[in-house]
């Protein structure tokens, strides 16, 4: 697994009423942070930079989503609950 990274704009620059689209992806943040630089709905501020994971094949994902899951469930214990259970 491996991060990139989406350069996004909203579709609507004069409102801002549009959905964001991707106007490129990069492998390095601060290069997809350089294409949105000023990309802002009418010229003010910046586009969005939004990382997205790359996964070889099916069962890489399948085995990240049961890696997070577990990750998450085991935040929402207690010290006792974590002792109790021996994680």
């Amino acid at each position: 697994m491996r991060t990139i990274y989406l350069a996004r704009e909203n579709m609507d620059q004069t409102e801002g009423r549009g959905p964001m689209i991707t106007i490129a992806a990069f492998e390095e943040e601060k290069d997809a942070k350089k294409a949105v630089k000023g990309r802002g709905v009418m010229g003010y501020g910046d586009g969005a930079v939004a990382p997205l994971k790359v996964y070889s094949n099916f069962e890489d994902w399948k085995h990240g989503k049961m890696t997070e899951a577990k990750r998450t469930a085991l935040e929402k214990l207690t010290e006792e609950e974590r002792e109790a259970l021996g994680v």
